[in-house]
């Protein structure tokens, strides 16, 4: 086995336990938004914002880059 299949494997590894890790102690797993979620928030937010938005619950940032697209003079914080 090359090294660089082996240093993949355990870093793999080594990152499917701390999210296992961190699911335990907090309760909950890490959950993409879906694209059926994204679509209805889009919907009912505004054209236009100004500022700073926090997403609360950010996990895999596939909610703070949509916004961040959206609203690109808005400060997006995830």
């Amino acid at each position: 086995m090359e090294l660089f299949s082996v240093i993949f494997i355990l870093f793999t590894g080594v990152v499917l336990l701390l999210i296992c890790i961190w699911t335990l102690k907090n309760g909950i797993s890490p959950m993409p938004t879906s694209t059926k979620v994204k679509r209805a928030l889009f919907e009912v937010l505004p054209e236009h914002l100004e500022g700073v938005i926090v997403e609360l619950g950010s996990g895999w940032g596939t909610l703070c880059f949509p916004l961040a697209k959206r609203y690109p003079n808005c400060q997006v914080i995830g």
